[in-house]
């Protein structure tokens, strides 16, 4: 039943949503619930910093080797993420630069 679910926020795109909403010790209960392939595409589709959230509530072993199934450029971005402190600014930092056209500011 809670994979049932679980497939079906995957599919109406609400999986992270969920997932960094419910108590920290279920994020790997229910994401074994999934086909790995399924929660592999959650980690690659999401923000890095929800990514960086949900793998961190797996134990190092587990981690490492979700991170070794993501394209290499997303897993490197992710390590660097976990890198920080838990509840540091670094952890959950938007790793995506934003810029605004000097013709758009006074």
């Amino acid at each position: 039943e809670q994979r049932l679910l679980l497939e079906a926020l995957i599919s109406v795109d609400m999986a992270t949503e969920v997932l960094t909403k419910v108590p920290e010790s279920q994020v790997p209960v229910l994401t074994r619930l999934l086909d790995p392939n399924k929660f592999l595409n959650v980690l690659n589709e999401c923000p890095e910093d929800h990514a960086s959230y949900l793998l961190f509530q797996f134990d190092e072993i587990e981690r490492e080797v979700l991170l070794s199934q993501l394209p290499t450029g997303r897993s490197r971005r992710l390590n660097q993420l976990l890198s920080y402190p838990e509840d540091s600014a670094g952890r959950m930092m938007d790793t995506q630069p934003f810029s605004i056209p000097e013709l758009l500011t006074s």
